[in-house]
């Protein structure tokens, strides 16, 4: 009888043992998945040098866009001269207004 308990007890620790055994393995595996590791100092550098590359590539990209849309503001705003379509036929007349000049040429009409 004592043999046999004891062949039943090692058969429940070879059990147990690969039991063991595979839940080690599996938390193994879990700790190579998801334990954070810290960065190395190369790592870091490397990866906020090129934060800093791609910042200096929008800011130079922002800075040519907004260089664009001031020349083609500023052509649009200083065009004070009236334009030709406009201008020729009063010309043409005699009576040749600039947008600038406004009432008062206006005025002169009136008087003459």
């Amino acid at each position: 009888e004592l043999d046999k308990a004891v062949a039943e007890t090692s058969s429940d620790r070879a059990g147990v043992q690969e039991e063991l055994d595979a839940a080690l393995e599996y938390l193994s595996k879990l700790h190579a998945q998801c334990d954070e590791r810290a960065d190395t100092y190369e790592e870091r550098k490397a990866r906020f040098e090129a934060e800093i590359a791609g910042l200096k590539e929008a800011l130079q990209i922002l800075e040519s866009e907004t260089a664009l849309v001031q020349r083609n503001t500023r052509r649009h705003l200083r065009s004070a001269a009236p334009h030709k379509l406009v201008a020729e036929p009063l010309r043409q007349r005699g009576r040749a207004r600039h947008p600038a000049q406004g009432d008062r040429n206006a005025s002169e009409d009136a008087q003459e």
